[in-house]
């Protein structure tokens, strides 16, 4: 059977975000007769099903995900892309990391301690047994974009090199309608962008100023989500090492225990980074002596990417992954090389 875009997309679509395995199935009658509408809502009524536990990779509820996907693309008339394998390996690294003593120590003009998760959420993604950050300095960079498209950038003027940015949640669009795509958000304003662009610029790590509507969820999704397990894509030659050595989420009561610290007003520099003139005019920076040790637990898994076989690799247009099998790891043990170095890859319906 051969697909036409649409459907190619749909099915490209879930297995992009990851998802799960089940053992109600659509048949290949409901895929030739059924609507892209009807098809959505069945993948997503089975993948959201109790059964499937949430489909976070690298736990065992990604081997009941793939072998869903895997079955789906077979239903669908496809063939596998792989060698006789839908999948394609590659590592990934879960890490959970915790501030010694349960807290961070600043000081700059005064002295602070934020409670650990309280105050601030922290992890990594480097394979080492611990991050030690004896002096850096905290750098406000208001919402942590450069978007030239947007004539925005927070970074200029600002060496955040070896420093920690902190960054607010969201872009200027939620605060005002003229700005980017008004509260429609862009990419701008995700906390993985954060990350991206704090790394591009140099940082030793980000932290991401929580705000409740602005993220729309509250402080405990970001504890929830990053007390543990904390995925990245695992760079055997490297061991991450090129990756920000901290990134994290601040509650804006440890935020302010920051600006305390340097002696600052922090609404007064919330209000500024709201104005498209902050970047030229209101750069704030945070100069603190900081000891941050993180005593890191880590663990490796193999993950995989199912690709539909009847597209062939070109530079553009869709992108698929998909996890599953796991492989013990220690920090102090040198893995063996990525089967693929990263699990993308771009697809062209033939």
């Amino acid at each position: 059977m051969r697909m036409n875009a649409k459907e190619l997309m749909t099915i490209i679509a879930f297995v992009t975000m990851g998802l799960a395995t089940a053992s109600a199935q659509i048949t290949q009658e409901q895929m030739q007769t059924g609507s892209d509408e009807h098809l959505l809502r069945e993948w997503t009524k089975v993948l959201s099903g109790d059964e499937f536990g949430g489909r976070k990779p690298m736990t065992p509820y990604e081997d009941k995900t793939v072998d869903y996907l895997a079955r789906q693309l077979e239903v669908m008339g496809l063939e596998p892309a792989f060698n006789g394998s839908w999948f394609q390996p590659f590592e990934m690294i879960a890490v959970t990391a915790k501030p010694v003593g349960g807290r961070l120590s600043v000081s700059g003009k005064k002295k602070s301690v934020l409670r650990y998760p309280d105050d601030a959420i922290i992890w990594t993604t480097r394979a080492t047994e611990k991050i030690d950050l004896k002096k850096a300095e905290y750098v406000f960079c208001g919402f942590g974009i450069n978007a030239p498209e947007y004539g925005w950038n927070d970074y200029v003027g600002i060496d955040v090199k070896g420093k920690i940015a902190v960054v607010m949640v969201n872009d200027p669009g939620f605060y005002d309608a003229g700005l980017f795509k008004g509260r429609n958000m862009t990419y701008y304003g995700r906390w993985t962008y954060k990350f991206e662009e704090a790394q591009r610029q140099g940082a030793a790590g980000c932290l991401v100023l929580h705000n409740t509507e602005a993220a729309s969820y509250g402080w405990h999704v970001c504890v929830n989500g990053h007390l543990s397990n904390n995925l990245g894509i695992y760079d055997s030659d490297t061991r991450n090492a090129g990756e920000l050595a901290v990134r994290g989420w601040l509650h804006e009561d440890g935020c302010r225990k920051l600006f305390l610290a340097a002696d600052m007003d922090m609404d007064r520099a919330l209000a500024d980074a709201k104005s498209v003139f902050f970047a030229l005019s209101a750069c704030r920076f945070f100069h603190f002596l900081v000891k941050w040790p993180i005593g890191v637990q880590s663990t490796l898994l193999i993950n995989f990417a199912g690709l539909p076989p009847t597209i062939v690799l070109a530079s553009t247009s869709f992108v698929t992954t998909a996890p599953a099998a796991t492989t013990a790891f220690s920090p102090t043990v040198t893995p063996g090389r990525m089967v693929a170095p990263a699990p993308i890859q771009a697809l062209r319906q033939m």
